[in-house]
């Protein structure tokens, strides 16, 4: 009888730890819903700053074409790992080739609630915050290049009496996962690292 009632006592504290670990989640995502609200209008330019996230992680060289094979990569393994996979994602531009064909050193990230056990590509860490960055909410597929919001960021950077800090990666932050809207346009925001000059 005492055996049963540690068994079922294990049984709920287990219980009370998945339901622990997906308000958690659930908490995360109120607050990043609640982060994009003041910035969710479409074509709104705007300064803030960045906070810190623990993310999920591939960084390789390879053609903007290879996006989508890295990003499902990642995907997979985040899922595998009990993790949310299909919230925001990130990709950092760490050096952006001049040419769609040529290789670019790209960095895909799904922020996490918790650490997880890296892997032989996959790597969990903190993406670091940023103390200023320019932001421009627009829509666009981070699968094409035909996105314009690199330079009316830029042009408005400029305009505001600011400059690029080329020493910290541009990012940019898919608002809405695949699975919501896959082959459309999504609400995206371009974030630029930038100083006053």
């Amino acid at each position: 009888m005492e055996r049963t009632l540690l068994e079922k006592r294990k049984e709920l504290e287990l219980q009370i730890q998945e339901a622990q670990r997906q308000m958690a989640e659930v908490d995360e995502r109120l607050v990043r819903i609640e982060r994009h609200a003041v910035t969710a209008e479409e074509g709104m330019f705007s300064l803030r700053s960045v906070e810190p996230v623990l993310v999920a992680s591939i960084r390789e060289f390879l053609p903007k074409g290879g996006l989508c094979l890295l990003l499902d990569e990642l995907k997979r393994y985040v899922r595998l790992q009990g993790e949310e996979s299909d919230s925001e994602m990130t990709i950092v531009w760490h050096r952006r080739a001049d040419c769609d064909e040529e290789p670019s050193d790209i960095e895909v990230a799904i922020p996490i609630s918790k650490s997880i056990p890296n892997s032989h590509k996959v790597t969990i860490h903190q993406l670091p915050g940023v103390k200023e960055v320019a932001s421009y909410i627009h829509r666009c597929d981070p699968y094409k290049d035909n996105c314009k919001a690199s330079e009316a960021l830029r042009a408005w950077i400029a305009n505001e009496g600011y400059r690029l800090i080329e020493s910290i990666p541009v990012r940019e932050i898919y608002l809405t996962s695949d699975k919501d809207i896959y082959g459309q346009l999504r609400m995206a925001e371009a974030v630029v690292p930038v100083e006053r000059i």
